[in-house]
């Protein structure tokens, strides 16, 4: 089964991982079968969100020895670079989540020592856990992601910049027309102004750029702009004044009652 393709060996991995961690199942070197069939060409299958879902359950346990963790922190980062754009978000995602649910695998992110290596000390090639020296290594696929041409992409890389948090992220799974759609409704050159630039070489108003010289600031007016005080215009306006005295109520005539005369 697990010579036919990688897609059924995942699978079948999974019902063996189910046995193993319900029924007492025995299978020895089970993740380094795992390691083994983990590689970019599982990433460009239309089941690549089963295969990633399959993967953070095989490495769920907080019990894994440190060492496999890290082989399989530095097999997905070095399959990023690899990777489809659909499948580059949730490796970001799981790359994190197993970072922080295996804490000690943090040195992959920050060293209390750094050193100044010359050379990767992670071995690729190597199908044996133990030897690929992945704790010895770094994520440093993540600082390369970090000018990647996608903006999400960039800014899921730039967790190895940032103090890890203590919870675990969502994983989000988005298919390659989602991406595309989201992409073609942004307007064109707005984060980088690629398109002020166009506008320019269209109109030829290149040399503006040549010269290197910023435009010089207006000055600011004081008390213009967004929390200036509101000015009204003063307007007078004449008020007529009536001369006459009121008429009302008071002007009746009222007769005057003897009070007396009102008990008989």
């Amino acid at each position: 089964m697990f010579d036919k393709s990688d897609y059924h060996g995942i699978l079948s991995l999974g019902a063996i991982f189910r046995l193993i961690s319900q029924h007492n199942f025995e299978y020895p070197k089970f993740y380094d079968k795992v390691y083994s069939l983990t590689n970019p060409a599982l990433l460009y299958m239309s089941q690549k969100e089963s295969i990633l879902t399959l993967l953070d359950s095989f490495l769920s346990s907080t019990h894994i020895p440190t060492y496999i963790v890290a082989s399989f922190l530095k097999r997905l980062s070095r399959c990023l670079l690899l990777a489809p754009i659909d499948a580059q978000e949730p490796i970001l995602g799981l790359i994190r989540n197993l970072v922080i649910r295996h804490p000690n695998c943090s040195e992959l992110v920050h060293r209390k020592l750094p050193l100044t290596l010359y050379d990767d000390p992670y071995d690729n090639e190597e199908t044996d856990l133990h030897k690929t020296h992945a704790l010895e290594s770094s994520l440093w696929e993540m600082k390369l992601l970090q000018c990647h041409w996608n903006q999400s992409v960039r800014k899921r890389a730039h967790f190895v910049d940032k103090t890890l948090q203590k919870i675990e992220s969502y994983v989000r799974f988005r298919c390659s027309d989602e991406l595309f759609s989201v992409n073609m409704s942004k307007s064109f050159g707005g984060e980088d102004g690629e398109a002020e630039k166009y506008r320019k070489m269209q109109d030829g108003d290149e040399d503006d750029e040549g010269t290197g010289k910023p435009e010089p600031k207006k000055p600011r007016r004081k008390g213009f702009g967004k929390f200036a005080p509101k000015h009204e215009e003063k307007v007078i306006r004449a008020v007529g004044v009536n001369s006459e005295a009121p008429k009302g109520i008071l002007d009746r005539h009222v007769p005057i009652i003897d009070v007396p005369t009102l008990w008989k």
